[in-house]
């Protein structure tokens, strides 16, 4: 019986029967995933992280969907994240995980949120999408890729793919008079507040250039990160456990991560 297959409830039981990784385990299990494209040892990685689905399906239970069923969407990228991460980048599996897990939980979310209200400016620059590809398809007699639609409307590759992610969601035609006051999409999902900047978390070149960057913050701000995150092969740490370690109140700890994130996200936005 797989997880697809379990009720919540046997669900849940089988969760408290997986066993958690240390860093050493789960550099064992995906080097032999990569060498040897080991089932078992894919099994134990996906089995070993079903507790962070669950806790990360339950931020985004808002009664679009069952929890089952973003527990089940949850697993989908738990498997995509098996199947690609790497340990040699230095960040433990669940902070890599968690971006996909994220992103499958958001995109069925997306697909099944039913009418949606976008502001004007979304509008626009769906249409524009829109007209481009057409434009470029004409221009160059196939369907141009996000490299070529981000330098034709001259804008960051990754809000283009945003921007791609909406015009796919809506197949008619956006009205232009959406008030603008109305939430956009992605503002309408809940986000998990605690993840280093997703866009860095796609792949392993992204994700290595992160972490390099953790070294232009300001020292403090850097090691909360790397003890939050269990990055270099730390054990991730709680909040309360930071604390501990560096004569620090929990609350503190908490506002220097946000802190550190936002700038962190601030200089991936300005490398762009």
């Amino acid at each position: 019986m797989t997880v697809f297959d379990t009720t919540i409830k046997e669900y849940l039981m089988e969760i408290d029967e997986s066993p958690l990784l240390t860093w050493q385990e789960e550099c064992e299990l995906a080097n032999q995933i990569i060498q040897f494209d080991d089932p078992q040892a894919r099994d134990k990685l996906v089995r070993s992280n079903l507790r962070l689905v669950v806790s990360i399906a339950k931020k985004f239970a808002t009664g679009k969907l069952s929890l089952g069923d973003l527990i089940e969407e949850g697993n989908l990228g738990l498997i995509r994240a098996v199947d690609s991460f790497d340990p040699s980048v230095g960040v433990r599996f669940s902070t890599y995980a968690a971006w996909w897990i994220k992103q499958t939980i958001k995109r069925a979310l997306l697909l099944d949120c039913g009418p949606i209200s976008i502001p004007t400016y979304m509008v626009e620059l769906v249409n524009q999408y829109r007209q481009v590809i057409t434009e470029l398809q004409k221009k160059i007699g196939d369907v141009p890729n996000v490299n070529q639609i981000a330098q034709e409307m001259k804008l960051p590759v990754k809000k283009i793919v945003a921007i791609k992610e909406i015009a796919d969601s809506v197949h008619t035609p956006l009205d232009a008079e959406t008030d603008p006051a109305d939430p956009a999409i992605q503002e309408n999902l809940p986000e998990v507040s605690h993840q280093l900047p997703e866009t860095a978390l796609s792949n392993e070149e992204e994700l290595s250039k992160l972490i390099r960057m953790l070294d232009k913050l300001q020292p403090r701000h850097a090691e909360v990160l790397r003890l939050r995150f269990g990055i270099q092969g730390r054990e991730a740490l709680t909040l309360k456990q930071i604390g501990a370690k560096l004569g620090l109140t929990r609350e503190r700890v908490r506002q220097i991560q946000q802190e550190a994130l936002n700038a962190l996200n601030e200089m991936m936005n300005f490398d762009k």
